[in-house]
């Protein structure tokens, strides 16, 4: 068998016709692998919320769910935690979703806030996942601060929003 181009013209052009083909497919076929792996890789490393800034840094405080810990519910929950913590409640309130807000005004949520005093200055924390949201684009939490102002237990409820995840539920449910 030799190896040699055919001489006649005809299988010449259906040799270079089926040479070009196969050659279009490869490249057809390793851009689209391309593009795939791509995406894959984008959406892999991609998690909801992950493009939202979150609304203000990590506690620093100890906390009992270090997987929850990253995810940006997780730092919305901390952040409105740590203003508690801090005695900054408005803004606190200012981190809940526009239908808290509304809800319960920000006096309304000072009265609330002042019938617990453990939920200010609080130096302990423990917070972590209250099971399968019932909603999309939620999480819960469950926790206890504890401090100089005693303890209190509570839920609460985050819920991404257009620029990122917000308080959409803090209930207290025990001092």
């Amino acid at each position: 068998m030799s190896t040699a181009p055919p001489k006649n013209p005809v299988q010449k052009t259906a040799t270079y016709a089926l040479a070009a083909a196969t050659a279009a497919v490869f490249v057809l076929c390793g851009g689209f692998f391309a593009m795939a792996l791509a995406t894959q890789r984008i959406l892999s490393n991609a998690q909801p919320g992950a493009f939202a800034e979150p609304t203000k840094p990590l506690s620093t405080a100890a906390t009992t769910d270090p997987v929850a810990k990253g995810s940006p519910a997780r730092q919305a929950a901390d952040a409105f935690l740590e203003e508690l913590r801090k005695g900054d409640v408005g803004t606190a309130h200012g981190m809940g979703t526009a239908i808290e807000q509304n809800r319960e005004p920000l006096e309304d949520f000072r009265l609330r806030i002042k019938k617990h005093p453990a939920l200010v200055g609080w130096s302990r924390r423990q917070i972590g996942s209250a099971g399968t949201p019932t909603e999309p684009r939620t999480e819960n939490f469950r926790g206890e601060v504890s401090g100089p102002n005693g303890r209190a237990s509570f839920t609460l409820k985050a819920s991404q929003e257009e620029d990122g995840w917000r308080v959409a539920d803090f209930k207290v449910i025990n001092q």
